[in-house]
């Protein structure tokens, strides 16, 4: 059990530097679009003025995805579900993943409510990531064989 702990203590350092490194990396994102549009001979006060509105136009899209994702998982959630005395391992095995991934989802739906820039810069960088690598697209586009 001590083992499970201290992976998951690792497992919460990394994800906490890579959401400091992240949110740096969009400090310098949005820094870039600035120097970009006064570089396009646009004035510095209406440069900024687009760069705030697209920041605000992105973690707006982003809260409202995570009030539409967490009202479907009030509505339809796993939260009285039970394992099945019948079933094999897999079965519960396959209980068990849905079970952790639903909490992971419901944990991370409140982390973006609680802190809409970090959620911001994640989604626009998963973003920029999906659309640049092509194998990424094909990997995510792939369905699940039941």
């Amino acid at each position: 059990m001590e083992r499970v702990l201290s992976r998951w203590a690792i497992l919460a350092a990394a994800v906490i530097a890579a959401i400091i490194l992240l949110s740096i990396a969009a400090v310098f994102l949005c820094g870039a679009l600035y120097l970009y549009l006064v570089s396009l001979a646009v004035t510095p006060a209406l440069a900024a003025l687009l760069v705030g509105l697209a920041t605000i136009t992105a973690v707006g899209l982003i809260i409202l995805a995570v009030a539409i994702m967490s009202r479907h998982g009030a509505v339809g959630g796993v939260g009285g579900r039970t394992v099945c005395e019948g079933r094999g391992p897999a079965g519960q095995i396959n209980d068990v993943a849905e079970n952790l991934g639903s909490l992971a989802a419901r944990e991370l739906a409140s982390m973006a409510q609680a802190h809409p820039y970090r959620a911001f810069v994640l989604a626009l960088l998963g973003g920029l990531a999906v659309g640049h690598s092509p194998e990424l697209r094909q990997m995510l586009n792939k369905r699940p064989q039941n």
